[in-house]
């Protein structure tokens, strides 16, 4: 499974991350079952991503965001119209979140100029897609998935806030059944 990605990293009121924007590549396993047309599932999906941004706010001030990897564990209900599968998905997401600040303005013993954090994030996801079965075994997806990793607090001192991502993916892939 491949995607691409947007997306927005919040810190505090001033967007001090700006827009984020990358790809990622994954694995997924899942088990579905159904019945007439109507198909319930769930799915565990990791992503090694490189969704990142450099940005400078002043000549004094830049700063680098990255979500590196994105775990998503979704529940997936569908109809099924001959080989196509329409679907919707909810459930948990989680990313880990790199964050860093330097601000050659701020001396040591007031906590810069380097700041940095590296967390895991939790949050929710939803998502739509469409599932082309091309035989018994093997089946095609195209789907867009919205993660958002809720903030949480990060640096300290004159940069102190809270952050937090939204994340938007177009995923494409292949998928075998057993």
């Amino acid at each position: 499974m491949a995607s691409a990605g947007l997306s927005r990293l919040n810190h505090g009121q001033n967007g001090t991350f700006g827009q984020l924007a990358g790809g990622s590549i994954g694995l997924s396993a899942g088990y579905q079952l159904q019945s007439n047309q109507f198909v319930l599932g769930g799915e565990a999906t990791y992503l090694w991503s490189n969704i990142s941004h450099f940005q400078s706010l002043t000549s004094a001030i830049i700063t680098h965001a990255q979500i590196d990897g994105i775990g998503l564990i979704r529940g997936r209900a569908g109809y099924a119209f001959d080989r196509l599968l329409a679907y919707g998905s909810l459930g948990y997401a989680g990313g880990n979140l790199k964050a860093s600040l330097y601000d050659a303005g701020q001396p040591a013993w007031m906590g810069g100029p380097y700041y940095t954090e590296d967390r895991w994030r939790n949050g929710i996801t939803a998502g739509v897609g469409l599932e082309f079965a091309i035989n018994d075994h093997v089946s095609a997806r195209a789907e867009y998935i919205y993660a958002n990793l809720r903030a949480r607090s990060i640096f300290s001192g004159a940069h102190a806030g809270t952050t937090g991502a939204d994340i938007s993916l177009v995923n494409m892939g292949l998928h075998y059944r057993f």
